[in-house]
């Protein structure tokens, strides 16, 4: 995982859930994170950004008033005893009381007679089952994203390593920090997205929707970052929103499996890979032969104006 601060914002949160060796959201009682540059050597005196430092549980601690899940009438609704601390965005564990140690993580929509998830419920729960905050909090310090020569330098990264026990097995887990100086927005929406398929709208969530979407863009910029066009100079036409839809389509067609979809998103990756391809060299990835009776109207374009000058 990767945190990704913004620059000139201050001090800012950064959040990790706990797993175990089998990869489930597991609950702890504390733990300590360490932040470093990793620019500097390890015998840097610079090398530490936040020394060994206690992280904050989520302590949200409630139970259900009745029963919930998949058997449910509305499997996203967790009719919780207290909401109190919970809010939109948190994630939380589920896990029941008898001894199936059925647990997972469900990410929280909204709260209002009752607390609703973004994703249907899995497993079914009972009344007095638990809903906790599983989430650690680090902080990330505003003496580092505030800093102007900090944030323009090249190779811009930082880690985070969160330190704790779970049944008694130590456990350090890194992850990287990118200070990015823009925020980052979707080229497209998400029902630009769906647009004429009806079918694959019914299959997904909004929420995997709009994670979708956000990994498409990342993935559109990385590609103008590589041609040495920085994206923050791109306008997103319909260039850039149509190749963003096309690898949104392949990526969310890769996640549900099965042959066809495997097809589609082969597809769907093809004309992205495509599209890319004009958007940066101004001419189709595969060169077409003409005869002297064909249609010569479309001939390759350039991509004049595409690009905002810097």
């Amino acid at each position: 995982m990767t945190h990704r601060p913004l620059f000139g914002a201050g001090a800012q949160t950064l959040q990790h859930v706990p797993l175990d060796r089998l990869g489930r959201p597991t609950r702890i009682t504390d733990a300590t994170y360490t932040i470093v540059d990793l620019t500097e050597g390890t015998t840097s005196s610079s090398r530490e950004v936040v020394a060994s430092t206690a992280a904050t549980l989520d302590g949200v601690e409630t139970t259900l008033s009745a029963a919930a899940g998949r058997n449910s009438a509305d499997s996203t609704l967790l009719p919780a005893v207290s909401d109190t601390g919970i809010v939109s965005g948190r994630r939380l564990l589920l896990s029941t009381l008898s001894d199936s140690g059925q647990r997972e993580l469900v990410t929280v929509e909204r709260v209002g007679s009752g607390v609703f998830t973004r994703r249907d419920v899995r497993g079914v729960y009972a009344s007095g089952d638990r809903l906790q905050g599983v989430e650690l909090a680090a902080t990330f310090p505003a003496s580092v994203a505030d800093d102007e020569d900090l944030a323009i330098r090249d190779g811009n990264d930082y880690q985070i390593v969160w330190s704790y026990s779970i049944d008694g097995q130590p456990y350090l887990v890194p992850e990287r920090i990118s200070v990015e100086r823009y925020s980052s927005f979707s080229w497209v929406g998400p029902q630009e997205v769906l647009r004429g398929k009806p079918s694959l709208a019914r299959r997904i969530d909004a929420s995997l929707l709009q994670e979708t979407l956000s990994l498409a863009t990342e993935e559109v910029e990385g590609e103008l970052e590589a041609s040495q066009t920085r994206p923050e100079y791109y306008r997103p036409t319909k260039a850039g929103r149509t190749a963003t839809r096309y690898l949104t389509l392949a990526l969310l067609y890769d996640e549900l499996g099965n042959d066809d979809d495997q097809d589609k998103a082969t597809n769907y990756r093809a004309r992205f890979r495509a599209q890319i391809h004009q958007m940066i060299d101004g001419r189709p990835a595969e060169a077409r032969m003409v005869s002297r009776q064909d249609d010569t109207s479309h001939a390759p374009a350039n991509n004049m104006g595409i690009f905002v000058p810097a």
